[in-house]
């Protein structure tokens, strides 16, 4: 067996939500802050070049927010310039009601929302609530409440057998089908190990 050298590379933010990240497959990558993104070109603002020579357009932006749990988590909004798609992962997050409007922004028009659905509303209301993670109901209301796309469910209860996770599926899919806004075809299921989603 060869031994190769890790291709990862971390690097400390400031303050998360702060600052993106800009992602290019051939320049590399560059740490910005949020309001050059945001802000008008020519003034801080990144309208044009996300790298030296390449297009801002050509680019996959990564944001990031806090998320609800004990410790300290991440959710990451990943816009990919060049198609237009947008994919977030939402893990390790408790439900919040209402959903921070900040939160809501972050999440708002994705084509694809990972979440975190590990418990039913039931067991969340007897036993789980404080653990810091949330319900198939709560995660129907942010695809509802965002204009999310479709709805992958995830972090599963290591204890949870198939029909545990396939009842959390289809009580986001009722809460949906209850509140005016039917889920078509598979546009909320659970993820799965190896499982490819095309966005």
């Amino acid at each position: 067996m060869h031994a190769s050298p890790p291709h990862i590379t971390c690097h400390d933010l400031d303050a998360v939500g702060t600052e993106a990240l800009l992602i290019h497959p051939r320049e590399g990558a560059r740490r910005v802050p949020v309001e050059a993104l945001e802000g008008p070109a020519g003034q801080g603002g990144l309208r044009e070049e996300c790298l030296p020579g390449v297009a801002l357009g050509d680019c996959l932006v990564v944001r990031m927010h806090k998320t609800a749990h004990p410790e300290d988590t991440v959710t990451y909004r990943f816009e990919e310039r060049p198609t237009g798609k947008v994919a977030i992962l939402l893990t390790d997050h408790e439900n919040t009601t209402p959903l921070p409007s900040d939160l809501r922004r972050h999440l708002s028009g994705a084509d694809l929302l990972i979440q975190d659905a590990q418990y039913t509303r039931q067991q969340y209301q007897a036993s789980t609530a404080g653990f810091g993670h949330g319900t198939g109901e709560y995660s129907a209301r942010v695809m509802k409440e965002c204009g999310v796309a479709r709805l992958g469910q995830t972090h599963h209860d290591p204890m949870a057998d198939d029909a545990d996770v396939d009842a959390i599926v289809e009580e986001a899919r009722a809460w949906l089908a209850d509140n005016g806004a039917a889920p078509l075809g598979d546009s909320v299921f659970a993820c799965g190990d190896y499982q490819e989603i095309e966005v």
